[in-house]
């Protein structure tokens, strides 16, 4: 899996898109999930508050993306995530044009 900066990772995410489209063979697949705040040992706990900084808890989302065997991801920090999702959204409404409608099926009357 290959992690990318976050233009980066939206290049790479349309370029699965267009050759998900073309190919007409696979789906891409995209996950999100927030990340646990960094691990921060005795040591370094030590350290920081000696220096009297304060534990800053920044949050961060996990993006990956699939296409067959081809694997994408990004992580996003919180004070990012905002401009992220507007550009994010945007490419999903673009790309989801060749969405087919489900056929609805039809119930059979009963008879008397």
């Amino acid at each position: 899996m290959v992690l990318l900066d976050n233009d980066g990772f939206l290049f790479e995410l349309n370029k699965l898109f267009v050759r998900s489209k073309n190919s007409g063979n696979g789906s891409v697949v995209i996950t999100c999930k927030k990340l646990p705040a960094p691990h921060e040992t005795r040591a370094q706990k030590k350290r920081r508050e000696e220096a009297g900084e304060s534990l800053t808890g920044e949050k961060a989302v996990l993006f990956r993306a699939t296409l067959n065997k081809k694997k994408i991801s990004t992580t996003v920090n919180g004070e990012q995530l905002e401009k992220f999702q507007g550009v994010y959204a945007t490419m999903l409404r673009s790309n989801m044009d060749s969405l087919k409608k489900k056929e609805k099926k039809r119930r059979a009357q009963p008879r008397e």
